[in-house]
């Protein structure tokens, strides 16, 4: 259930966050990611003296993170780079790419999953790959880059071991320039 609020959490976010740079332009987006950056970092500092902020944040959070909210500075940083470095296109790809089919993966990995590579399902890198492809070609990416842009970003998602919240938009964004 913890996961399941955490991903639809990483949805939506994701989601508004692909809203503002269609409507409002990469510039602007960049200075409310900017914004949502440095608050994410005052609420962490904060978060670190106040228990009770502090189970608040556990809920949108994994065990494993270091500090509470980690995932979603890692998830803003990982945008906001792809909105600063890429075209608006490029960048929109990025985001959605994160956005949707890393949640597809993680919760059919944690639902179907039991074939582990690098401490990931196989079946989780099989729904990011099938989500990833299909938001790609819903964007209107032929279906040979859009295939080859997600097998590439999937691998990226599965065995790199840095966070694929910064990862994933930027090994898009790079591939589709």
């Amino acid at each position: 259930m913890r996961e399941t609020l955490r991903q639809a959490f990483h949805v939506v976010y994701g989601l508004l966050l692909a809203g503002l740079l269609v409507s409002l332009g990469s510039l602007l987006t960049a200075g409310i990611i900017s914004i949502l950056l440095a608050l994410g970092f005052l609420l962490q500092r904060v978060a670190a003296k106040n228990r009770h902020l502090i189970a608040i944040l556990k809920v949108f959070g994994r065990p494993e993170e270091k500090t509470p909210g980690e995932g979603a500075v890692l998830f803003t940083l990982g945008c906001g780079l792809a909105v600063i470095f890429f075209p608006k296109w490029v960048a929109l790809a990025s985001i959605l790419v994160l956005t949707l089919a890393d949640a597809a993966s993680t919760l059919f990995g944690r639902l179907h999953g039991s074939h582990k590579i690098s401490g990931k399902s196989l079946e989780g890198a099989l729904a990011f790959l099938v989500v990833a492809v299909l938001t790609l070609m819903g964007l209107g990416l032929a279906a040979l880059l859009a295939a080859g842009t997600a097998l590439i970003a999937t691998i990226v998602e599965a065995v790199v071991p840095l966070d694929d919240n910064v990862t994933v938009p930027l090994v898009v964004g790079l591939l589709l320039l």
